[in-house]
């Protein structure tokens, strides 16, 4: 049964060596919502339509939590993603050898500089998944979140500009 649903959403296997390597993305989300309710489907929605509408979606819930520092609970209890904010200490980064170079002026002043994020206090903010409050750890231990390239520039567009306060 496992088999022929990977067959049916068009799951990659082989794609990385992690434990649980199997990819969905919302195209086959979408594809096998309509397999799956093609019987009860009365009303005309099409695939194209569907997926406006989750991209929609998705992206009103990402303008809330960037711009008006919302939280986003998942439904049936898959936690919750926000936006993380967290004080960088800076002497264990310098320690441990991870502190990001500024090329730029290091240059410029013929010796180490060091990025310190004065723009945000030395904070630093991030996207986060909480995970406290999920109905069932060993299911959602095997996703993962990862935002995307535009939303994590937007993020810091909104950083940089201090459109609102994060949660820390």
């Amino acid at each position: 049964m496992i088999q022929q649903e990977n067959k049916d959403i068009r799951y990659n296997l082989n794609r990385t060596k992690g434990k649980y390597n199997i990819t969905v993305s919302n195209n086959d989300m979408i594809l096998s919502f309509f397999k799956e309710y093609k019987k009860f489907n009365n009303f005309n929605l099409d695939p194209k339509t569907l997926r406006k509408i989750h991209k929609k979606y998705y992206q009103k819930i990402m303008e809330a939590m960037i711009y008006k520092s919302k939280l986003y609970e998942i439904p049936y209890l898959g936690g919750y993603l926000y936006i993380q904010k967290k004080k960088i200490d800076f002497t264990y980064l310098k320690n441990k050898g991870q502190l990001k170079l500024d090329y730029k002026n290091s240059i410029k002043h013929n010796k180490k500089i060091f990025h310190l994020n004065t723009h945000t206090d030395s904070f630093r903010m991030k996207f986060k998944w909480k995970k406290d409050f999920i109905l069932s750890r060993r299911v959602c231990n095997r996703y993962a979140f990862s935002a995307v390239r535009k939303r994590d520039r937007e993020l810091s567009k909104a950083i940089f500009n201090k459109v609102t306060d994060y949660l820390e």
